[in-house]
């Protein structure tokens, strides 16, 4: 058991991550093709272009995720699909945790701008 939360840990650490987790879980089927979630992350990513943002959620950040069991990957169909329904427990509190933390920047940032 430590070790399963060791790698729900690990794969939650980086903040990309954790985007693709909520905007995974925000879709009724929790499904999304690896180029729609590129898109979506571009802006969490200025620094990189589309085809690298799709190269490291490829390669690196879908693998992490199905490996601590968070996301099914489909490497062949690029499909990505959250795992066993609506996040609940400590990894739905997270990632609660983080679209607060997310919607607050948002909300600060906007009233900045005016």
């Amino acid at each position: 058991m430590k070790r399963h939360i060791d790698h729900v840990f690990r794969a939650m650490a980086h903040p990309l991550r954790r985007e693709v987790l909520c905007l995974l879980a925000r879709r009724d089927d929790g499904v999304a093709e690896l180029t729609d979630l590129s898109e979506r992350l571009a802006d969490r990513a200025p620094d990189r272009t589309d085809e690298e943002l799709q190269t490291v959620l490829y390669h690196d950040h879908l693998p992490r995720l199905r490996e601590a069991g968070l996301v099914e990957f489909d490497d062949r169909t690029g499909t990505a699909r959250y795992r066993d329904g609506p996040p609940s427990g400590l990894v739905g509190t997270a990632l609660a945790d983080h679209r607060a933390l997310r919607e607050s920047q948002q909300s600060h940032t906007s009233r900045s701008r005016i």
